[in-house]
């Protein structure tokens, strides 16, 4: 019997999962940020290799005939070789192996998981955002995914840092009142300026976790936090408006991925209206597998490969 872990690593939270050759879950172990732009490659490896570590002891499995890790920060070739170098450096001596490992973008092991192969696109709003996918001749398409500091538009990062932005000006008497400033009272006890500053720059404050904070405020009617949730998700049709003109305006298939669009909540809502106001030629569609198992199929492709 063979066996393949599939890890799919965001900027907030990772997930991992151990299965057999029939794709079947054996185990499964969750983990935090494993971003290496977020919390640094050394940290990503070792908390990377602990998972591989757990899923295996979790499933009575001492070697891995193939491991694929899809990670959120790595799209290109340098950075993806730089963490595995660390990965191996860093597993030492240890009861668990595995025979290959590869190092892929988040993006491809979720557009493997969601279409099981077949030409489709994935958007992808987490801690950042991208969309992703690949057309009828195969060519690989994408747009969106710079990162937080010139990108993500539409991503938990971009909305939670203009939430405590309009919070910042409510406190300093350069805008109107929100009601995000009193969730952030209640649930982080920011109270004044010195809270809000302090919090944000001398604490490791989860700044894309305030877009959870941003959407409830937008629910309960708050005017300035629905219309921060609408100039986002009109960068995000912009995102999908781009691959529509790259595909020729053909039909395309589109899932959701990421924390933002897996769970339910007020922006998908918003999201999806819009979606199907703006695009006649775009489907959506429910993923045919998470993006843990994408990177568990694709690990298992890898193994089939190497023994042709």
């Amino acid at each position: 019997m063979n066996f393949f872990v599939g890890i799919d690593g965001g900027g907030t939270k990772t997930k991992c999962v151990c299965v057999n050759e029939k794709l079947k879950i054996i185990s499964q172990v969750d983990a935090g940020a494993t971003n290496p732009h977020t919390i640094g490659f050394d940290k990503s490896a070792d908390r990377l290799f602990n998972l591989i570590k757990q899923a295996s002891l979790k499933a009575n499995v001492k070697t891995i005939d193939s491991v694929v890790i899809g990670i959120a920060g790595i799209g290109r070739a340098e950075h993806s070789e730089k963490l595995l170098k660390i990965l191996i450096a860093n597993s030492g001596p240890t009861d668990v192996h595995w025979k290959k490992l590869n190092i892929l973008s988040d993006a491809e092991i979720a557009i493997e998981g969601a279409f099981s192969g077949r030409p489709g696109f994935i958007l992808i709003v987490g801690t950042g955002s991208i969309i992703f996918g690949k057309d009828k001749y195969e060519n690989i398409i994408r747009a969106g995914g710079f990162g937080k500091i010139i990108g993500d538009e539409g991503s938990g990062y971009s909305i939670g840092r203009k939430g405590l932005n309009a919070v910042a000006r409510e406190f300093d008497g350069r805008g109107n009142k929100t009601l995000l400033t009193e969730i952030l009272k209640k649930n982080f006890a920011i109270e004044n300026q010195h809270n809000l500053i302090e919090n944000v720059y001398s604490k490791e404050f989860d700044i894309a976790g305030i877009a959870e904070s941003v959407i409830k405020a937008a629910r309960e009617g708050d005017q300035i936090c629905n219309k921060i949730l609408q100039n986002e998700i009109d960068e995000l049709l912009i995102h999908i408006k781009t691959i529509v003109k790259k595909t020729n305006g053909e039909k395309i298939q589109l899932c959701f991925g990421g924390g933002l669009l897996l769970s339910k909540n007020y922006y998908l809502v918003l999201l999806k209206k819009k979606i199907k106001e703006k695009f006649e030629n775009v489907v959506l569609r429910k993923a045919d597998q998470l993006p843990e198992i994408g990177a568990a199929l694709l690990a298992k492709k890898y193994f089939e490969l190497n023994k042709l």
